[in-house]
């Protein structure tokens, strides 16, 4: 606990990303003027005004590549967490009939295994975008799916609410987000 409280009091600053945060920091002797709020959920208001902006952009899609309709996107990390495998496997399954049209956004180790698995489906794999780029996405789809196994916030998955997109989870995901921690 002295450990603790030196290395509190001994910071030149601390960026807590809510109020149990900061208030956790003081209780251990943060100079209060030094905790500097620092969010890490997305701005929902900001992510529904860019998006709606981008979707009066009737060309949008197609500049995109998209087909019309039916369109499902994953962003994120391709990593075993996320369990990409897992919506590959679907749209395999789906392949014959190509009722939806996969897109990836991200990249990671697992981005092979995801392409092999989906084999012949409709899906196309962006890589990894910068912000701008990953709302644009988000505008010209119409689902956002994310099958992961577990999740320690799952902030796409915010975004993609605040643009007005169905969303897609695993009931197996652990959305710390959803707990409601104080801002």
């Amino acid at each position: 606990a002295r450990v603790r409280g030196a290395v509190v009091r001994g910071a030149a600053a601390w960026l807590p990303a809510g109020s149990r945060a900061r208030d956790y920091l003081v209780s251990l002797g943060a100079d209060p003027a030094r905790c500097h709020f620092f969010p890490t959920a997305p701005d929902a208001r900001g992510v529904a005004r860019a998006v709606d902006a981008l979707r009066r952009d009737a060309g949008l899609r197609a500049r995109l590549g998209l087909p019309g309709d039916d369109v499902v996107v994953f962003i994120g990390r391709v990593v075993p967490d996320k369990a990409p495998e897992v919506l590959a496997d679907a749209f395999a399954l789906q392949r014959r009939e190509r009722r939806a049209h996969l897109r990836v956004v991200g990249d990671g180790p697992m981005l092979g295994e995801m392409r092999r698995r989906a084999g012949e489906s409709d899906a196309t794999y962006a890589g990894f975008l910068q912000p701008p780029e990953v709302l644009r996405r988000l505008a010209a789809a119409d689902v956002l799916v994310l099958p992961s196994r577990f999740e320690t916030w799952g902030a796409v998955a915010t975004e993609a609410l605040a643009a007005g997109l169905p969303v897609v989870l695993s009931d197996r995901g652990l959305f710390y987000g959803s707990i409601g921690y104080g801002a």
